[in-house]
């Protein structure tokens, strides 16, 4: 299991992660508190925005209303 100390290491490690094209995300934690813990950098090539999700163990990210962080890195911005 892959222990993080808080949500802002997590967040500032994805931002530098985006930069550096590693699609790689067997270092994130898979689950947050009750929730699953989803990321995406890309399939195959880098993403434009690379996205964080915590999801309910029922849904999807492709069905479902749930809250993501996107990472815009043209403007170097995180929403």
């Amino acid at each position: 299991m892959i222990i993080m100390k808080n949500w802002h290491e997590i967040l500032n490690k994805f931002i530098l992660q985006s930069k550096s094209g590693d699609l790689k995300t067997s270092s994130y934690p898979k689950e947050w508190s009750d929730l699953r813990f989803r990321i995406s950098f890309g399939m195959g090539a880098a993403a434009r925005v690379p996205w964080i999700a915590l999801i309910t163990p029922e849904m999807e990210v492709s069905n479902g209303y749930y809250p993501v962080y996107l990472f815009y890195k043209e403007l170097d911005t995180l929403i």
